[in-house]
């Protein structure tokens, strides 16, 4: 029994033995299959990078494949997405069948379409089934009859939204595909996806490379890196010798800073190169942009624009830029027009708006309901009203027209600006004290580009002088009275004119043809030419006065007067106080003619001081300006007088007793001077005469 009971130990022992030895060899046989794997993996890894192109790869691969997994048909299909299909990329056949470059649907159904749709690698055998169509295995074995032993291993390569490409290994003969062989059927996968992306990538990066040396080669601009350490580009691209005149290989020999005469930076000008140098070095400059003007090998000058980014290492620190320079010379060109052009725009308003803030005339601007849009600040001179009053109540231009005109002038404006047509009239306002203005109107429509009709631009003159001069000719035939007035009204209307027509003038000598103002400083010289007519037909009743000038003492010429009527001041007692500046300039003026209109105004302040009455004389410089003042008591004077004093025939008497006393004002203003009456707070009558030195 023990001998027994020992040999049926040592039989389960020997057994057991033999079980592990089997395993240990099946071991064994995993390991070296393993190892051979790998080791064709490593074979095929090295000749992929060995490879020229996607296609050789794939065949590469598929002829591995076939080896490593004991398959007699090894095929790799790529997915061409846009056109639904799969394209053979690689096809190893032990039958010397070469399907590679045919084009097959994407499966449906079977094998190949659950492979796609799970992304793991499937195992099939006994292809009998209707449902299992697959063109791709139809193309192994056309003949159905011939797949009894068929046996099909498929992985997809890629992610499940992204499927790249199948992998097919057909076995026509058994054994079929095992479980174990799923393992480096995987790997053979990854590798595959890898070299798919890898040789995308390398075209896409060789199309970005092509399209980078198109760009650098043939762009009119250039692409530069710049190191900051060594101030040197490591990079810069052909184009620079158009630019500069300097191959890159020149440049960087002389330096690009050497070029460079002034840099423009935005919102600064002409900005030092050291500055800019110091601020990268410490890495404080972003993003940048700036305009250099260059001096070229040609001896041209040129203005190029940098723009660039900060270039970093490994550790984000700045150790340079990258950017572009383009040729910016036209640009810069035209910049510089359209800055003259603006200047010369904004030097042009001005002059319009000196013209039109200081010339002696109403501008306006008035809308489609005849409501005041502009006027300038002379609207207070002719109608009371300041321009703040008007744009508070905009109807007060048509409200002032005196009732008998209104009407008509209404009907004129409405139709002018519905017609286009220019307005001009002749027509009475009441001013703000109630008094009657007549006033001579000439607007002309403006339009818009589009040819609408905005607004009527025009202007306003005085004319009550005129009509007041009229209603003296109408009254009168006396030649003399005839030629005094038109003297008075030549005068009065004289300054304004030429004041309004040399701003007039000088503003159109300056405005460019199509200058959106010219129209309406035309308007203005018409008007002046219009009046200037005018005036010249008055002139035409007044003798001329000829004026001899030369440098005059007017203190001494004063003295001299008043001894000669010390006379008449003793006969009515008149208290006479004298106070004349001395070392006073001399003025410019005709010394009979100037005596002649100073002792016209003395004798007549004789006349009309009272018995024992006071007269005052002073005089003083005032800047480039000589002033003599003479106050004295009146009786019996209105305002309505002192508007008419230098007149000839008024209602005081004593006027009519100095028969030089209307010319006097004229001399005054024909030596540029100006002659002024009015009451002084004490009540006196005070006449300045200001007379240029």
């Amino acid at each position: 029994m023990t001998d027994r009971s020992s040999q049926g130990d040592l039989t389960k022992k020997l057994d057991l033995l033999d079980q592990e030895l089997s395993a240990q060899r099946q071991f064994a046989k995993q390991l070296k299959e393993k190892n051979r794997s790998l080791g064709g993996l490593f074979r095929l890894a090295c000749l992929l990078n060995e490879s020229k192109g996607l296609n050789e790869s794939l065949q590469l691969i598929a002829n591995e494949a076939r080896t490593l997994l004991s398959s007699q048909v090894s095929c790799i299909a790529l997915m061409d997405r846009p056109r639904g299909m799969l394209v053979i990329g690689g096809w190893s056949d032990e039958r010397g069948v070469d399907l590679r470059e045919r084009i097959f649907p994407v499966p449906e159904r079977g094998i190949g379409a659950s492979a796609i749709r799970s992304g793991e690698g499937l195992i099939r055998s006994n292809y009998f089934r209707q449902d299992e169509i697959d063109a791709v295995i139809d193309s192994v074995c056309p003949e159905r009859a011939n797949m009894s032993n068929l046996s099909t291993m498929v992985a997809p390569v890629g992610s499940l939204s992204d499927c790249l490409a199948l992998i097919y290994e057909f076995r026509l003969e058994f054994p079929p595909f095992s479980e174990d062989q799923l393992e480096p059927l995987m790997l053979l996968r990854s590798l595959v996806g890898s070299e798919i992306n890898r040789r995308r990538f390398e075209a896409s990066l060789q199309e970005s490379e092509e399209r980078f040396r198109f760009m650098a080669e043939t762009t009119g601009d250039v692409l530069y890196r710049l190191n900051y350490e060594s101030m040197r580009y490591d990079y810069l691209s052909p184009g620079i010798f158009s630019l500069t005149g300097y191959d890159p290989e020149e440049l960087q020999g002389i330096g690009f800073a050497s070029l460079v005469k002034r840099i423009d930076l935005p919102g600064y000008e002409d900005v030092s190169q050291d500055m800019i140098k110091s601020r990268r070095l410490e890495g404080t400059v972003g993003e940048y942009r700036a305009d250099y003007l260059i001096h070229t090998k040609q001896g041209a000058f040129r203005w190029l624009r940098d723009h660039s980014f900060p270039w970093l290492d490994e550790h984000s620190r700045v150790v340079g830029s990258v950017g572009i320079l383009s040729d910016v010379s036209e640009y810069k060109q035209a910049e510089n027009r359209l800055q003259e052009r603006t200047d010369a725009l904004i030097e042009s308003e001005e002059k319009y708006r000196t013209l039109v803030e200081n010339v002696p005339l109403v501008v306006y601007r008035m809308g489609s309901r005849q409501e005041i849009l502009f006027v300038n600040g002379f609207f207070r001179e002719v109608f009371g009203y300041s321009a703040t009053e008007v744009f508070q109540n905009p109807g007060m231009l048509t409200e002032r027209v005196y009732d008998d005109d209104q009407g008509y002038i209404k009907d004129l404006r409405k139709r002018s600006y519905e017609e286009g047509r220019e307005f001009f009239a002749e027509y009475r306002v009441v001013h703000k004290d109630g008094k009657i203005v007549h006033i001579l109107d000439h607007a002309v429509p403006y339009r818009t580009y589009d040819g609408r009709i905005a607004s009527l631009d025009g202007i306003m003159v005085d004319m009550t002088d005129k009509a007041r001069f009229q209603e003296h000719l109408l009254e009168t035939q006396d030649i003399k009275t005839i030629s005094e007035v038109s003297a008075r009204l030549a005068h009065e209307i004289r300054n304004p004119l030429v004041s309004a027509g040399g701003f007039a003038r000088l503003l159109l000598t300056h405005m460019d043809p199509d200058d959106p103002n010219r129209a309406r400083a035309e308007i203005i010289v018409k008007e002046v030419g219009r009046l200037e007519s005018i005036l010249r037909m008055v002139l035409m009743y007044i003798q001329p006065l000829n004026l001899q000038f030369r440098s005059v003492d007017l203190m001494v010429m004063l003295g001299s007067i008043l001894h000669r009527l010390k006379p008449e001041m003793r006969n009515k007692r008149i208290h006479l106080t004298l106070k004349l500046a001395e070392g006073m300039n001399p003025v410019s003026a005709d010394p009979l003619q100037m005596e002649r209109a100073l002792e016209a105004i003395i004798r007549n302040a004789f006349n009309q001081i009272q018995v024992s009455g006071t007269l005052e004389i002073l005089s003083f410089q005032r800047s480039k300006e000589l002033l003599i003042h003479i106050k004295y008591p009146v009786e019996h004077l209105s305002r309505d007088d002192l508007d008419h004093f230098f007149y000839p025939f008024t209602s005081v008497t004593a006027y009519q007793t100095i028969p030089d006393l209307p010319l006097s004002k004229i001399i005054i203003h024909k030596h540029g001077g100006h002659a002024e009456v009015n009451f002084g707070q004490d009540g006196q009558l005070s006449i300045e005469i200001l007379l240029p030195l």
